[in-house]
């Protein structure tokens, strides 16, 4: 299984570089910048989103196993669909009134 690490050192400064460019520390502080800065907000969770994945550690993406590669994105091979009578009664049921009132 591939492991996504975070280098919390690394994370920090990034935030750390955030908090002096914009000025708040607190969640009280970004709080008010947010709110006196509304067209600002979106700048700022993109730049802690990029922090985040700079922070991340481990191999590329590319260099991962095909099955490691499945687990990250999600294979579907953890889902087992199932449908039971009562559910196919249901949306029977469901379909049949909203075509009725359509119709």
């Amino acid at each position: 299984m591939a492991e996504i690490k975070i280098d919390n050192e690394k994370l920090m400064a990034g935030v750390k570089k955030i908090q002096d460019k914009y000025g708040f520390v607190t969640q009280e502080e970004y709080a008010k910048f947010a709110k006196e800065n509304p067209e600002k907000t979106h700048v700022v969770i993109g730049e802690a989103g990029l922090a985040l994945i700079d922070a991340m550690v481990g191999k590329p993406f590319e260099e991962l196993t095909v099955d490691d590669m499945s687990e990250l994105q999600g294979a579907g091979a953890d889902v087992d669909p199932e449908t039971t009578v009562i559910c196919f009664l249901a949306s029977a049921s469901v379909g049949g009134v909203l075509s009725a009132l359509k119709c």
